[in-house]
């Protein structure tokens, strides 16, 4: 048999490595960038794992070795990953992960999607799926070919906006922080998925559920807590499991109104994460689990302001033991004077 040389050794021997897995083309390193145009370089990382799962494997007959068919590498309609398991595998915090997924959705190229499955008897909320465009990929990879009237501005494009006091991974460590136990993630596939209950139905179900909690209850709250309430839903729609973003703003408004002046959009994410990653469906209380976890969030906000307002006192005590002013103004006047 004759034998075929390049007549470097070195490239010879590549010849006998066969290398299969994750593929980035040059392009990426161009088309998925950070907002100050450089390369983006774990959300490409995560953009071609995503695309691994997603390439069909081929199905050969045994006898002929002929191709007959192809089949998906995942179980489900779409592929199941979660922020931990991106974060082990390419040794990244959990919050860049966020980041990098996040910044992948604003492109277009992938969606997350929040789903309720039944495993082995025992439900599991919040969990992250992520669904994928392979339109939205081809435009990445080669931009050449979209249409000049289109033009190739991926940030232009219409899909959902993320609210900027949460970019930074409010929402976005909105999964069983847990990985759900590895085998778990493995056996997941033996019980059976509910589909629709996470944000893959937002057109109808999320808007039927916003509806209802704005509009339920609000002989509770002024017009001035209503309103907030509402800029909290808009802020985590999409973050988090609709169920999870109803629960808290229900209760809520089942509160007097101390709850609702000190809640804030990143206060009522702050909630929502800390539910979403430590109520697990073993807790048989969800109400009263929710209503622990807001008070002790606005304890230790009570108890931060009542810190700093301590310091103030001490801060103004020792301008007057010293300058025998009673206030910065005054000290600043008497300064200026002289």
């Amino acid at each position: 048999m004759k034998e075929y040389t390049t007549g470097n050794s070195k490239v010879d021997a590549m010849a006998q490595i066969q290398l299969t897995g994750n593929v980035i083309p040059q392009i990426w390193y161009r088309t998925i960038t950070k907002e100050n145009g450089k390369p983006h370089l774990l959300a490409i990382t995560i953009l071609s794992d995503i695309v691994y799962w997603y390439r069909p494997t081929e199905i050969r007959d045994e006898g002929t070795g002929n191709l007959i068919g192809y089949r998906k590498k995942f179980k489900a309609d779409i592929l199941q990953r979660s922020y931990d398991q991106f974060a082990e595998l390419f040794g990244e915090s959990k919050r860049s992960v966020t980041d990098a997924v996040i910044r992948l959705e604003a492109l277009g190229v992938i969606k997350r999607v929040f789903r309720t499955i039944d495993v082995a008897g025992i439900k599991y909320n919040n969990v992250l799926f992520i669904d994928f465009f392979p339109k939205r990929l081809y435009e990445l990879t080669y931009p050449e070919v979209v249409d000049d009237s289109q033009g190739f501005e991926p940030e232009l494009l219409q899909y959902t906006p993320i609210p900027k006091f949460c970019e930074r991974g409010h929402e976005n460590e909105n999964t069983l922080s847990r990985n759900f136990v590895r085998g778990v993630t493995e056996k997941r596939e033996r019980g059976h998925e509910k589909k629709g209950e996470g944000s893959q139905n937002f057109g109808t179900r999320n808007t039927k559920i916003t509806k209802e909690i704005t509009t339920e209850n609000t002989s509770l709250s002024s017009g001035d807590d209503e309103r907030m309430i509402r800029e909290c839903l808009l802020a985590a729609k999409g973050l988090y499991a609709e169920e999870t973003i109803s629960a808290v703003a229900e209760e809520l408004r089942r509160h007097d109104s101390r709850y609702l002046k000190m809640i804030t959009p990143p206060f009522f994410l702050e909630i929502c994460k800390n539910i979403t990653e430590h109520a697990a469906p073993y807790i048989v209380n969800q109400t009263a689990y929710i209503q622990k976890c807001i008070e002790n969030m606005i304890s230790g906000q009570k108890l931060s302001e009542a810190n700093r307002a301590h310091r103030i006192r001490a801060e103004n005590q020792r301008m007057n033991q010293m300058y025998q002013c009673t206030n910065m103004e005054e000290l600043e006047r008497r300064i200026c004077s002289n």
